[in-house]
């Protein structure tokens, strides 16, 4: 037999693919999770291995936030039926927030053709589509491939403000919009400006820290989310993300587009309703905007 075909070259294959792999017994109890699996979720092998997949570790849920762990798992339909899934789903990492990812799910079978487990193998997703999309009326009208879209902000939300609620640490909201974005369309088009917001959330979306959260908001803005504890923090952040996508390059039919954006941050408060932070966050943004733009004020009141 090939030395290529010894189960110990197939375990150090599996151990360094890099999308998520775990395998369950029938009874969906943890048996090997890889370091891809490790890297995506934050959980380190032995914080799961022996420990059930439902009992809160990845808590999958689908785009209407059901948390489809206990009722229509891919992976538990896979055991019962024997037959392979796939689904776009929202994993929770470690540190609380939700990561987009796509998810096949198999059944895996003895020698004899019983089912005796399941595996599943994911990787993060930069894109979801939702059905929602075209009919809510906040919804950007322009096309922000990369990150989390309006439906799934608002449900990260929904949950950091439920947590602190119970106690827990504070978190910031900083809206960013583009400026002189329908400038940008009536000179160079549609398709200019979804070309503009790809180049910023790309810019964004890979120079966020852990814990972070950015997503669609509504026509031209992006909403950040962020793990800061305090004023100050929001505003380095603020000022960071300004500089770099003031750096960033921007070319359309080979004409340099210059590119600035304007912030408007505030912390929230254990009171505070999805409505009352965002309006805070959007009323800051307007000041930004009305001193001039390609700048970021924080507001706490």
């Amino acid at each position: 037999m090939s030395e290529l075909l010894e189960p110990d070259v197939f375990r150090t294959v599996m151990e360094d693919l890099q999308f998520g792999v775990y395998f369950t017994d029938r009874n969906r109890r943890i048996v090997f999770w890889n370091s891809g699996a490790e890297r995506i979720t934050g959980y380190l092998r032995q914080e799961v291995v022996g420990r059930c997949c439902r009992d809160n570790i990845l808590m999958h849920c689908d785009h209407q936030q059901i948390v489809v762990c206990g009722t229509c798992c891919p992976l538990a339909e896979s055991i019962a039926d024997g037959h392979p899934r796939e689904a776009s789903l929202f994993l929770q990492h470690k540190t609380g927030h939700r990561v987009p990812i796509r998810i096949h799910t198999m059944p895996i079978r003895n020698a004899s053709g019983a089912i005796i487990g399941a595996a599943e193998s994911f990787q993060r997703q930069r894109y979801l589509p939702h059905p929602e999309r075209r009919d809510n009326p906040q919804i950007s009208p322009y096309a922000i491939t990369g990150i989390p879209e309006y439906s799934f902000m608002i449900s990260e939300l929904r949950l950091r403000l439920a947590r602190l609620a119970e106690g827990g640490v504070s978190f910031g909201a900083l809206c960013l919009q583009i400026d002189h974005l329908e400038e940008l369309r009536v000179n160079r088009g549609h398709e200019a400006c979804e070309t503009v917001l790809h180049v910023i959330a790309n810019t964004l979306q890979n120079t966020i820290r852990p814990g972070d959260c950015l997503g669609a908001w509504s026509a031209g803005r992006l909403l950040l989310l962020l793990a800061s504890p305090t004023s100050d923090s929001i505003a380095h952040a603020g000022e960071r993300f300004r500089g770099l996508v003031s750096c960033s390059s921007v070319v359309w039919w080979g004409d340099p587009v210059p590119v600035t954006i304007s912030g408007g941050g505030t912390l929230a408060n254990s009171g505070d309703s999805i409505e009352s932070i965002v309006r805070r966050a959007e009323r800051a943004l307007e000041n930004s905007v009305t001193l001039g733009g390609n700048r970021v004020t924080v507001l706490n009141e």
